[in-house]
């Protein structure tokens, strides 16, 4: 892994890893990294460590404990788009809003019914993406967060 210091982008997709390599915690410029379609249950502590991660993508992940991802995302200030989607998440993440750096969250294709109305929101969100869920009719799609943070249904 030391040999691709300057990599930018990795994409590890669907390759069965119950776990993320631990040399991938030597790709301190590493950009975006895709660990869709995996069988982790939680991210390795060294990732906090990878502060120029701007783009995550945790896709097809049943398995993830979201909550403990987003503890070691949180460390991350360039994180500006994070991918949950088809997780079969069947809640809004409690504590997805203490990734503060955040810009886009993609919760699409879960199984989420509603939505939590007491939220403290990252001053830098624009976008939460929920289409294919199950939140049916409770909101109007022209529903917005506040602050002009548009909601995709």
């Amino acid at each position: 892994w030391k040999r691709f210091q300057n990599l930018e982008f990795l994409s590890l997709k669907n390759e069965h890893l119950k776990e993320v390599p631990i040399g991938i915690g030597y790709l301190y410029k590493l950009k975006v990294l895709d660990l869709s379609g995996n069988e982790m249950s939680r991210l390795p502590s060294f990732m906090k460590k990878m502060k120029n991660l701007e783009e995550v993508y945790l896709n097809d992940e049943v398995n993830l404990n979201v909550s403990q991802s987003i503890s070691i995302l949180r460390r991350l200030p360039k994180l500006k788009s994070l991918h949950l989607e088809n997780d079969h998440l069947k809640s809004f993440p409690a504590n997805i809003f203490k990734l503060k750096y955040l810009e886009n969250l993609y919760l699409n294709n879960n199984e989420i019914n509603s939505l939590p109305t007491n939220l403290k929101l990252p001053n830098n969100l624009k976008m939460i993406d929920l289409k294919t869920n199950e939140l049916g009719e409770l909101i109007d799609k022209e529903n917005r967060f506040g602050k002009g943070i548009i909601i995709k249904f």
